[in-house]
């Protein structure tokens, strides 16, 4: 049979003095050590056609018997069991929808992600990296992984898990799977189980202070207007100073559309003054910003919240602050669609996370004020 030796695993001792450039003719014993198998030489005895020299490749060749110490036994197969090719995908995925997959590989040792493709503009914790090492030992390849995929880019995603054991190219198995991956859906992404508030009560300076019934899905409809007077209602950031609330509660969420066209530092902040009642129990008010309606994640769960634009639990006197081409960690990009997220749960909020706010719908007031906090940045104009 051939002898084609990888010389990376083996120590080549021959009875004969040889060089690579000449051929070795007649019957020669080769010692060969597989350092991955037995310390002790594996004794192969070739015919009398000795080794010779693929001038091609530059491999060495014989035709021989195998004796001691041989192990004939072939490596393992790496196996990948869950892996790429046969998890199943979102048939309409769009950005902002977590996928949950899982992977695993017996029989391996190495396991990387070369091949796997990504579209320019990914952002956030991405868990599927285009090149490297995925795992490096039996122990670790074996053990299954847990990823949630959420995209936050629209395009192809190709995701490509190779894995060999003990170098062995040959017996490499590969898993890949690619995905189309749409804009972002036209509706909101809450959780089953509550519903978006567009029309409600927006409350001024107090608990019993003015209100107007109003839309609730723009900025401009809480914080863009001069409590429950008349007049212009103002886009983001205006107006800075206001202390305003939209009452609702029980499964009720509410979400608020804006555009940052200034660049800044800012913040909502609970006004320990107001009517912070949220019906008792728990922390209250939870807010994100994100690029997704209803989008109750974190920025470890959700790509489409930048790092830190959240805050779970707020209680009364709670601070979200935000930065727009600033400093801040949670950094918003002028031009960029965002909605301001909030409501009486826990982030991250599920189907089945309960509501803080006991008293039930349309009843939990809790008020926020818009401020800027600018330095050698004039901040926008006052309330008017």
């Amino acid at each position: 049979m051939p002898l084609m030796p990888r010389l990376n695993h083996c120590f080549v001792s021959l009875t004969a003095v040889l060089a690579f450039s000449s051929f070795a003719h007649g019957q020669t014993v080769i010692e060969l050590t597989d350092t991955s198998q037995s310390p002790n030489p594996c004794i192969f005895t070739t015919n009398a056609g000795g080794v010779t020299a693929d001038p091609t490749t530059g491999h060495l060749k014989a035709t021989g018997t195998f004796g001691q110490n041989c192990q004939t036994a072939p490596q393992p197969v790496p196996a990948i069991n869950p892996g790429p090719a046969n998890w199943v995908l979102p048939g309409d995925w769009a950005i902002g929808t977590s996928a949950q997959v899982q992977w695993a590989a017996a029989n391996s040792d190495l396991c990387v992600y070369d091949g796997s493709e990504i579209p320019a503009g990914q952002q956030g914790s991405w868990p599927w990296p285009t090149s490297g090492v995925a795992c490096n030992s039996t122990s670790s390849c074996a053990a299954q992984h847990n990823l949630t995929l959420t995209p936050a880019v629209a395009g192809t995603y190709k995701f490509k898990l190779t894995c060999t054991y003990n170098g062995n190219a040959q017996t490499a198995n590969v898993s890949e799977i690619a995905a189309t991956v749409s804009a972002a859906p036209t509706g909101c992404v809450a959780p089953a189980g509550w519903t978006r508030v567009t029309e409600g009560t927006v409350r001024y300076q107090s608990g019993t202070g003015p209100s107007v019934v109003s839309p609730t899905t723009k900025w401009e409809h809480v914080f863009g207007r001069n409590g429950n007077q008349g007049g212009t209602l103002l886009p983001w950031p205006h107006r800075l100073g206001i202390v305003a609330g939209v009452q609702f509660g029980g499964r009720q969420y509410v979400s608020l559309e804006f555009t940052p066209t200034l660049p800044g530092n800012f913040a909502l902040e609970g006004s320990p003054t107001a009517f912070q009642d949220w019906g008792g129990g728990g922390q209250g008010m939870s807010m994100t910003i994100s690029t997704l309606c209803g989008d109750f994640g974190t920025s470890s769960t959700s790509a489409a919240i930048p790092p830190t634009c959240f805050r779970s639990g707020m209680g009364g006197t709670g601070k979200l602050f935000y930065s727009v081409n600033g400093a801040n960690a949670c950094n918003l990009t002028i031009g960029q669609k965002y909605y301001l997220n909030m409501i009486y749960a826990a982030l991250p909020t599920t189907a089945q996370t309960p509501s803080e706010c006991a008293a039930g719908s349309g009843a939990c007031r809790m008020q926020y004020q818009a401020q800027c906090f600018n330095t050698g940045v004039p901040c926008p104009d006052p309330p008017q």
